[in-house]
């Protein structure tokens, strides 16, 4: 399309809907119709089905034209029928005619009695719980006229699907047309929205507006090409301003974890580098199966139409996450179940990965704590801030468990590390003045540096007796809240471990059936063939089992993972209070702009 004005789109646009207005107007009705005829008959068929069962060949006219009988149509549950047969020909003293359905928990009833004398029946309706059906206002028999019906039912069932591709046809004829026109006057809507966000004079207009620094000349260059250099033009850098994330491809695909928490702040530190490098590894540990990481990366980089469901940079991520999975399985897991990791076997010795994700928790907080957090009191010149609290709690986090490393007597040998360490009781391990080996000492001094460090910036930076008080308290309080942080990382173990059983569980039920309907008949013909068809059967139960315990504890993952980065991570140093930027621009996505020669 060229470039046109508003009165061309509207123009376009109404050319349009006059064409396929009178069109979608007459398949909107003849639908409404058809779908109101089908609705009648359902609820005529409902109506008529009692009749059917008691009567099928009595012409439902003459039913309602007797004039000296009274007819009743009803239900009545069939546990109480036999009493209210005999109390009904009691009470008309024989003058009765009743016709009852064969079968069926509530049989259906068509009761015939004198008019005159109809009214004794009332009491024992309501006694016995007879439900009064009504006689439909029908012409024949309830048997043809049921069989009339359905064929009208068949019958609006095809028309209407003539009329459903009548419309597919309509609509892969005008589907671009629609979408193009409403692009454009989307667009139209929005520049008229923006130009009235303007102030102006009768020779001046004034804009006000975000950008990002580095397109500041080309902004110049665009305002001095609209207007022969008669412009000003005005930029200061302001807190307020809203966040355009700038990162690399591979780790752009991970931004929508961040966004799901929300936008950083201008002045804030973008967490996604940090998120991409993290959340795959723990993604990967809850895995645990490389078979699985395979597999799971494979369907999302295929683009079959059900992987499509999911965004493509979602699809990007969830498959750096696979591949990680594929690493980590090897080296935690096994294939499908089968074999072990060359590392660690989770499933028969938990505690080395229970050491390293407690390990990866301490590490994970240190990164959100320490550099982050450091990083965002940088940018923002908080420099009490990064003393008093980010290099105290980095100091609390690695004395502090340090020195509970050494109170439990962890050793790193069974991670491929010679180091242990030394062993000590706890009162003497938080025993400053207690003699210790040198590793003990050295966390000491850390601990209580930090401990200290954080009293006093508590002290120095309150403004109240109260707010000083209860700011030192909190630094030894806060203890608690980083112990239960770290435990939080065991998920990962839990998950892992899950993942491995349900993965050798399936694997061994299999065997098991394997045994009993594949093995026995190897001998021969006919035998091979009943042993080739249980093989088939247990390969799809293989295969559907696995696919099961692929998506349940790749959805566990993913939400662990994100809840560990959301909880535990982003709490130590991230806001999440900003505003995305959302630049004024032109959608094209069914239109593009076309050029005039020598234009």
């Amino acid at each position: 399309m060229k470039r046109e004005t508003l009165a061309a789109v509207k123009g376009k646009a109404a050319a349009l809907l006059s064409k396929l207005e009178p069109i979608v107007s007459e398949l909107r009705r003849s639908f409404e119709d058809i779908e109101s005829r089908r609705r009648e008959i359902c609820e005529t068929i409902e109506m008529l089905m009692p009749l059917h069962e008691v009567a099928p060949d009595i012409d439902v006219r003459s039913l309602r034209s007797v004039s000296h009988v009274k007819l009743f149509l009803g239900k009545i549950p069939e546990e109480g029928l036999e009493k209210f047969r005999e109390e009904v020909e009691r009470a008309m003293a024989g003058k009765v005619v009743l016709r009852i359905s064969p079968a069926g928990k509530r049989r259906t009833i068509l009761l015939a009695a004198p008019a005159e004398e109809s009214q004794r029946l009332l009491p024992l309706f309501y006694r016995h719980n007879f439900e009064l059906l009504e006689i439909p206002a029908l012409e024949g028999k309830p048997s043809e006229v049921l069989a009339g019906l359905e064929r009208e039912f068949a019958d609006l069932e095809t028309k209407r699907e003539k009329l459903e591709k009548r419309r597919r046809v309509l609509a892969r004829r005008f589907c671009l047309q629609v979408c193009a026109a409403e692009e454009m006057a989307v667009n139209a809507a929005e520049r008229l929205e923006a130009e009235s966000l303007a102030g102006s004079t009768g020779t001046t207009v004034v804009v006000g507006g975000w950008i990002p620094e580095g397109d500041l000349p080309r902004l110049r260059k665009l305002l001095g090409d609209a207007t022969g250099e008669r412009y000003i033009l005005r930029s200061v850098e302001g807190k307020d301003a809203p966040t355009a994330l700038e990162n690399p491809p591979l780790v752009r695909d991970f931004e929508f974890l961040t966004e799901m928490y929300g936008i950083p702040a201008y002045d804030e530190v973008d967490p996604t580098p940090f998120l991409s490098l993290t959340f795959p590894v723990f993604f990967a540990i809850t895995l645990s199966d490389a078979g699985y990481g395979v597999a799971l990366a494979a369907f999302l980089l295929s683009g079959v139409w059900i992987a499509k469901i999911f965004p493509t940079n979602v699809r990007r991520a969830l498959a750096v996450c696979s591949i990680a999975g594929v690493a980590v399985g090897v080296l935690i897991g096994g294939w499908f179940g089968f074999g072990t990791g060359r590392w660690m076997d989770p499933v028969s010795n938990p505690i080395p990965l229970l050491k390293l994700v407690i390990i990866i928790g301490i590490v994970h907080l240190l990164i959100g704590v320490g550099i982050a957090g450091t990083i965002k009191d940088a940018f923002r010149g908080d420099w009490a801030s990064m003393i008093f609290e980010r290099i105290s709690k980095i100091l609390i986090i690695v004395g502090f468990f340090g020195l509970g490393f050494c109170v439990i007597g962890v050793s790193l040998g069974d991670l491929g590390l010679s180091y242990s360490f030394p062993k000590v009781e706890m009162l003497e391990a938080f025993n400053p003045l207690a003699a210790a080996p040198g590793p003990v000492g050295v966390l000491r001094i850390l601990f209580y540096s930090g401990i200290g460090l954080g009293v006093t910036g508590a002290v120095l930076r309150g403004k109240t007796i109260r707010s000083k008080i209860g700011g030192a308290v909190n630094t030894i309080y806060g203890l608690t809240g980083l112990m239960a942080d770290v435990a939080s990382y065991t998920r990962l173990l839990a998950l892992a471990i899950a993942s491995g059983v349900i993965a050798f569980s399936i694997n061994f039920i299999i065997s098991v059936f394997w045994g009993w309907m594949v093995e026995p008949f190897t001998g021969g013909f006919p035998g091979i063939l009943v042993a080739g068809i249980s093989a088939c059967v247990l390969a799809f139960v293989f295969f559907v089992a696995h696919c099961f315990n692929i998506f349940i504890n790749t959805l566990g993952g993913f939400i662990h993972t994100m809840r560990l980065h959301f909880a535990e991570f982003f709490g130590k140093f991230y806001e999440g209070s900003g505003q995305k930027f959302s630049p004024f621009t032109v959608k094209r996505r069914f239109t593009r702009v076309v050029r005039e020669r020598g234009a």
